[in-house]
């Protein structure tokens, strides 16, 4: 089977109002941008609601097709939708679609179902345009992105943007809200190295060994981390639901898990980075993530993103190879 040609590559970069703007109207385009995340998950909601309810009356399937239908009708008729972008309520739907699909797959295979659930409030952060120029724009002069019904806003273009942008979704995280850029380029030529190939290991007490048995600690941030997020979920339990203070207090809550995430992002970035810039060609395993935290409970780190690897900047490059996975190495943790 050929390879592919082309690669897809996703940039990440922060959302920020426009320096010359009032406090009030950076208000008003964080509302904005809160009313469109909230409309997209009602509209989910809502199609989910007609899915089942079709099942359970009737014994029918209401497929994608349908509801997209039904979707330009409604948009006549509610205020909230006529100021979505038309293709950005159709990826929604897709994602429930995707959803519905997953589920028939599961129950096909045997496998524990898990039938689609409806969206809170604090569970739907992701609003995606799947068509770059309809309704979204990014980079004018003055370095901000355009969204229908929302207007320009500036961005923290830290790095730019590689290869031609397809998709753009913003999502809201506990630091603010950010936008994402899926971007597709041509994939890299690989040429001869001279430096050695080596393969990686994941260890159940190390993160992990190469093939010159070189051992690198996991980072443990998530353990490290314990104490600061036992009290932070105690002060959430204690506050009265529903309240402003327990809402603060799950933001400072949500902000401590993303910090470990950061720490735990970054310590893979630097790892991989320093594997790739001493090595021509790394293989390593083809993870099975579920599989292995059922091996040795309470040996592996839950936290410890079993499923980022190193080598994944060095498949962009062309020098990462998969291996067959067969378990981690026993003789590795024997030597821990």
């Amino acid at each position: 089977m050929e390879e592919s040609r082309w690669v897809r590559t996703a940039c990440k970069y922060r959302l920020y109002p426009t320096a010359e703007q009032a406090q009030e109207q950076e208000q008003e385009q964080a509302q904005a941008l809160a009313k469109m995340l909230e409309t997209h998950r009602r509209l989910y909601n809502q199609a989910l609601a007609e899915r089942t309810a079709a099942w359970e009356r009737e014994q029918r399937t209401v497929p994608y097709g349908q509801q997209s239908a039904h979707l330009k009708d409604e948009r006549t008729t509610n205020a909230f939708l006529a100021r979505t972008n038309f293709s950005s309520c159709q990826a929604t739907l897709r994602r429930l679609d995707r959803a519905f699909h997953a589920f028939v797959r599961r129950v096909k295979a045997g496998e524990t179902p898990g039938y689609p659930r409806f969206k809170g409030c604090n569970r739907f952060a992701t609003v995606e345009f799947p068509s770059y120029g309809d309704g979204c724009k990014m980079g004018d002069a003055r370095g901000r992105i355009y969204f229908q019904h929302i207007g320009r806003i500036t961005i923290k273009l830290h790095r730019p943007v590689e290869g031609t942008i397809k998709t753009i979704a913003f999502p809201r995280e506990a630091d603010g809200w950010h936008v994402v850029c899926s971007c597709e380029l041509p994939a890299p030529e690989i040429h001869p190295s001279p430096l050695p190939a080596t393969g990686i290991d994941l260890g159940l007490k190390v993160f992990v060994v190469t093939a010159d048995g070189r051992e690198i600690a996991p980072p443990r941030c998530y353990r490290q981390a314990q104490a600061a997020l036992r009290r932070a979920q105690r002060a959430v339990a204690r506050k009265q639901k529903g309240s402003h203070r327990r809402r603060k207090a799950a933001q400072r809550l949500a902000t401590a898990h993303l910090q470990v995430a950061n720490q735990r992002r970054t310590f893979h970035h630097h790892v991989g980075r320093q594997l790739i810039s001493q090595h021509g060609m790394i293989a390593h395993e083809a993870l099975n993530i579920y599989g292995d935290r059922a091996l040795a409970p309470g040996e592996v780190d839950p936290r410890c993103g079993l499923g980022s690897v190193p080598p994944h900047p060095a498949q962009q490059g062309g020098r990462g190879r998969r291996a067959g996975h067969r378990g981690p190495s026993r003789q590795h943790d024997a030597a821990v």
